[in-house]
């Protein structure tokens, strides 16, 4: 099928400790990062099947997270959904989204539990419409280097944040 957005090497989330993605692991001789990140930064705790979902569970820092991809449609675009409960935080938190080059990004209105990102290409590239919804309050789009990433602010209460990703009308 039609790639409508990927991500190159690298973190997906940033780094509890600093707020950044700096990479930090050694280059191999060819120049790509390989291994895993420090259990600091993020720790992989398993994965497990709950009804029709693989979740995925693991901690960005002190922060539990269990994520759950999904792939639904709408009419007979697919869409790429991407949820995440996320425990009690004391720090914000930014998860990388997509690496969109050649892109511009404009965020959309934010209603109640709805926050938007329109991507859209000046040349082959689809445009992508990514959103959030569930408990999105204080969540911010932010887009650097050509990466859309999400950062979340800190909470006390564990909160579910839904993802999704589709193809969207280019006018």
């Amino acid at each position: 099928g039609e790639v409508l957005f990927a991500n190159a090497g690298g973190a997906g989330w940033a780094n509890p400790l600093t707020g950044d993605f700096e990479e930090v692991r050694s280059p191999g001789r060819d120049g790509r990062f390989y291994g895993p990140l420090p259990k600091t930064w993020i720790d992989y705790r398993g994965t497990y099947v709950s009804g029709a979902d693989c979740v995925l569970r693991y901690r960005v820092g002190e922060t539990e997270v269990n994520e759950w991809p999904r792939l639904s449609e709408v009419g007979e675009e697919p869409v790429f959904e991407r949820h995440l409960a996320l425990g009690p935080t004391a720090v914000p938190m930014t998860v990388r989204i997509a690496d969109r080059p050649g892109c511009t990004q404009q965020s959309l209105p934010i209603l109640p539990g709805f926050s938007g990102l329109w991507s859209q290409s000046g040349d082959e590239q689809p445009s992508v419409l990514f959103a959030a919804t569930g408990q999105v309050a204080g969540v911010e789009w932010v887009v650097v280097d050509a990466q859309i990433r999400l950062r979340v602010p800190a909470s006390q209460a564990t909160r579910v944040i839904s993802l999704v990703a589709m193809r969207a009308a280019s006018k």
